[in-house]
């Protein structure tokens, strides 16, 4: 790597860490200036990872099983 190349990388580096500070710098002053407009997200139960799981009980579950059947054509 010869000194035009290193000088290359060095400001193109310095860009777009500079670049990427910029749009997080406004990301969080779009979020900031819309916070109180903005609602949280209502997930239904089954996409919620948070929501406390419940599962089938031995009294809930039916009494006779239900053999399977094949669709013959």
């Amino acid at each position: 790597m010869d000194i035009d190349q290193a000088s290359n990388f060095l400001a193109c580096t310095i860009l777009i860490g500079s670049g990427i500070t910029v749009v997080i710098a406004f990301v969080l002053l779009i979020n900031n200036l819309c916070n109180r407009f903005w609602q949280p997200l209502n997930l239904p139960e089954f996409m919620n990872p948070t929501a406390p799981r419940r599962f089938a009980e031995t009294h809930e579950m039916p009494e006779e099983k239900v053999a399977p059947t094949l669709d013959k054509k």
